[in-house]
């Protein structure tokens, strides 16, 4: 089984932690739309922040622990 970072580990790019808030904010499902979306799926994946959402290859979900990293940021400002 593949170990992942705690949130207390990750520090995410600016572009990164940008889509992570609006795939939040989206109701947590989206779709892969653009190259920037790509490079910000293809950085939060290997961390266990998206997954794959199971509707179509393209759509990525927020998992419990991307909102448990959303929710600590919220916390830290």
């Amino acid at each position: 089984m593949m170990s992942f970072p705690s949130t207390l580990e990750v520090v995410l790019v600016p572009a990164a932690r940008a889509f992570l808030r609006k795939l939040d904010g989206a109701g947590g499902r989206l779709f892969i739309e653009t190259p920037a979306d790509r490079d910000s799926v293809r950085t939060l994946l290997p961390l266990g922040l998206v997954g794959p959402s199971g509707l179509n290859r393209r759509a990525i979900e927020i998992t419990n622990k991307g909102r448990a990293y959303l929710a600590r940021l919220r916390g830290a400002h």
